[in-house]
């Protein structure tokens, strides 16, 4: 398995899976992306990859917005 992608998937805080996915953006393939969204329980509507990332992005920075509002 990539490390990268094992750092993402046990990274605790949104904010770090973010960063994390954000580094991985260039080299990210279908396979990992279906892993993250299986172990996460997302289901994306999107077919190419690019508009798969975008739309994984979108939902982890909801996901760090909410998760800031939790730790105040």
């Amino acid at each position: 398995m990539d490390p990268e992608l094992e750092k993402l998937l046990d990274a605790k805080l949104y904010r770090d899976k973010v960063e994390i996915l954000y580094n991985m953006r260039h080299r990210l393939t279908e396979d990992m992306i279906r892993t993250i969204c299986i172990t996460h329980d997302i289901e994306l509507n999107a077919q190419d990859v690019e508009a798969q990332y975008i739309e994984l992005r979108d939902y982890m920075n909801t996901m760090k917005r909410y998760e800031g509002d939790r730790l105040r």
